[in-house]
């Protein structure tokens, strides 16, 4: 298994995993709306996807034999985790946790102090497990259910 940086040729496919994932593990706790939004502000918005390709925005991947099975990545150049995703047939193999220990650490050398996102109801489990503290009560938003966390840096 690799563990790196995605490279602008693999911005693309990255987000697709993320798209196949999200709709088989998740899309149906949500309002039908959830999914338009996540293809309209993830996984098909230019600007997004143009600060990845050119590394303004960090995003790395995991690979199997050059086949991506995960991405985390950060949107707003401010610290905030707005997706991490990993092909199901590898769930459990500590690739999120890998995934997640490579975006710390480069928001740590960048400065940052602490990390937030916005947890689903299926990440929960994984992002207290690894540190992370809601920071308010759940909430329905843009058909999208979540929890919003952050995980301090030392």
């Amino acid at each position: 298994m690799e563990f790196r940086r995605v490279l602008p040729h693999e911005v693309q496919p990255a987000l697709d995993l993320a798209l196949s994932v999200f709709l088989k593990f998740e899309a149906e706790e949500y309002d039908p709306e959830a999914t338009d939004n996540f293809k309209r502000d993830i996984v098909h918005n230019s600007t997004a996807i143009e600060n990845w390709v050119s590394g303004k925005n960090l995003m790395f991947v995991a690979l199997d034999g050059g086949k991506i099975v995960g991405v985390i990545g950060e949107k707003r150049s401010d610290g905030h985790i707005n997706l991490l995703f990993v092909d199901g047939n590898y769930h459990r193999r500590g690739i999120a946790t890998a995934l997640t220990n490579l975006m710390t650490a480069a928001l740590s050398a960048n400065g940052f102090s602490e990390i937030t996102l916005f947890s689903s109801p299926h990440g929960l489990p994984f992002y207290k497990h690894y540190g992370f503290v809601p920071t308010g009560a759940t909430r329905k938003e843009d058909g999208f259910i979540f929890t919003p966390m952050r995980y301090i840096l030392n």
